[in-house]
């Protein structure tokens, strides 16, 4: 008797208490698991397929978690909505939801199927069940996955939708009446190329949805113009048909990237710590030793100059500037220099503000963000989140790469404080 109360006890503590979890509204990580039965489930692929995605997190020693995997409201979301063709779905499904079942305490597929378990479980989790289970025990996959989605009270149901937003919805009765909070289709396919038409005007959920149902060619695009970039001088498909070139390698005949020599007086390469190097120039044919401008003036010994040219700042590199830092002369109001205006968008993010001080806000659908400094090194690095901090980086000029599955965006700040 003590030690059902103990459970009793633990399971109205875990269930009741207010936790932590991921806010409404966040991005879902992504995550590559594998079932009971060995099948693997890339949850961004569902998206990519246009599937609201709904998971169950419990543990097998969870009063609460046991009551909602037996209601049969999972079960009956699954087999009514599941995907078409997958087993136990219904031949008449809707074919718009996917259910998966995560047991995310680190506890065994023994004791989800009431074998022999070292902690209490409710019973057998697995038989009639019919959707995934996935055990997080580290036999296959490991408990990381709740880690990435917040998890602090059992069970925690999120519903995700297809643009990758999730919503933390209870042990909710009918799943289905929820989904309808979903945002509607807002991607097209022309035939050649897939473009955000508006919510509601589309055929599709996502970009990826969308180049996955739609037969895109191969087209190709140049990244140039952002210093330090590590994809500076490559060249990439945006994956939506959009490419300027159709000829990889007509693109990667034009595709430059960038590189610097320490000169001296009369323009010829020196030494770096030789005390003659005047200026840091770009031969123009990737021979140059340094990746970027900043990293040369440094070791070459030339100190950061801007003037402001027809209202943008520009570096001269040889020291020679009026003002001695990008912030001096963008206070003198001239406009950042004409490369950090532009950026490469092929997921249709937003950034701002730029300048930034310590929170860089984000609006769009992305699964992950690097910062890097003018040097090429890697500085900061995050999930997908709405608000990035950046305390910890040092005023100056940042290259921000977002990514997701298909595509990616660049871009360049300004930190500021």
């Amino acid at each position: 008797m003590k030690k059902i109360l103990t459970i009793l006890v633990l399971s109205l503590i875990t269930h009741n208490i207010s936790y932590a979890q991921l806010p409404d509204g966040s991005i879902a990580p992504d995550f590559t698991l594998t079932d009971l039965d060995g099948v693997t489930h890339n949850l961004y692929d569902y998206f990519n397929d246009g599937y609201t995605v709904f998971i169950d997190f419990s543990a097998v020693w969870c009063g609460p978690c046991w009551g909602y995997h037996t209601s049969g409201a999972l079960e009956d979301l699954y087999i009514n909505h599941g995907p078409a063709g997958y087993p136990n779905v219904s031949a008449n499904t809707t074919d718009d939801v996917m259910v998966i079942f995560i047991e995310g305490d680190g506890n065994s597929e023994d004791c989800l199927r009431n074998i022999s378990c070292p902690t209490t479980t409710h019973g057998d989790w697995v038989s009639g069940t019919p959707y995934p289970i996935i055990c997080t025990d580290g036999t296959v996959n490991t408990a990381s996955v709740t880690s990435a989605y917040q998890i602090g009270f059992w069970p925690t149901v999120y519903m995700i939708c297809p643009d990758k937003l999730t919503t933390e919805i209870g042990t909710s009765s009918d799943p289905y009446s929820l989904a309808n909070v979903c945002a509607p289709p807002a991607w097209e396919c022309t035939g050649t190329a897939c473009i955000d038409v508006g919510s509601g005007n589309g055929t599709f959920f996502s970009l990826g949805e969308c180049a996955n149902n739609c037969q895109i060619a191969e087209t190709w695009n140049c990244i140039g113009g952002f210093d330090g970039d590590p994809n500076q001088g490559k060249c990439v498909d945006p994956g939506d048909g959009t490419g300027n070139h159709t000829d990889e390698s007509v693109c990667e005949q034009t595709c430059i990237t960038n590189s610097y020599n320490c000169v001296d007086a009369s323009g010829n390469i020196v030494s770096i710590g030789s005390g003659t190097g005047v200026a840091c120039v770009n031969p123009g044919d990737e021979s140059g030793t340094y990746a970027t401008l900043v990293g040369c003036q440094s070791l070459c010994g030339v100190s950061e100059s801007w003037n402001c040219n027809d209202g943008f700042c520009e570096e001269p590199g040889d020291g020679s500037g009026t003002y001695a830092n990008l912030q001096s002369c963008i206070s003198a109001n001239c406009s950042p220099p004409t490369e950090i205006m532009q950026q490469i968008n092929y997921l249709n993010i937003q950034i701002y503000p730029n300048p930034v001080k310590d929170i860089l806000n984000i609006k769009g659908d992305y699964s992950s963000l690097e910062i890097y400094n003018l040097y090429g090194e890697l500085v900061l690095t995050s999930n997908a989140k709405r608000n990035i901090n950046t305390e910890s980086l040092s005023n100056g000029i940042y290259l921000v790469k977002i990514k997701d599955d298909k595509a990616f965006s660049i871009s360049k700040i300004i930190i500021s404080k």
